[in-house]
């Protein structure tokens, strides 16, 4: 009786991990997500400085 309960189990889990796997892919592949999916892909080639203004005019004076 026991093992029968354990086997549900395990196939309960297997099956609710499979189905949050599902809906993980569908809600990464949504179009709404795309735009901020791409944004973040291209942050590596931003070239903004992002420095301080503070960091940037002791930078200049260590500079001088």
């Amino acid at each position: 009786m026991n093992a029968i309960i354990l086997m549900s189990l395990r196939a309960s889990i297997t099956v609710s991990l499979f189905a949050l796997f599902i809906v993980l892919i569908f809600w990464a592949w949504s179009p709404k997500r795309n735009k901020q999916f791409a944004e973040a892909a291209n942050l590596v080639f931003d070239e903004t400085d992002r420095v301080p203004a503070e960091a940037a005019s002791s930078a200049e004076e260590e500079l001088r």
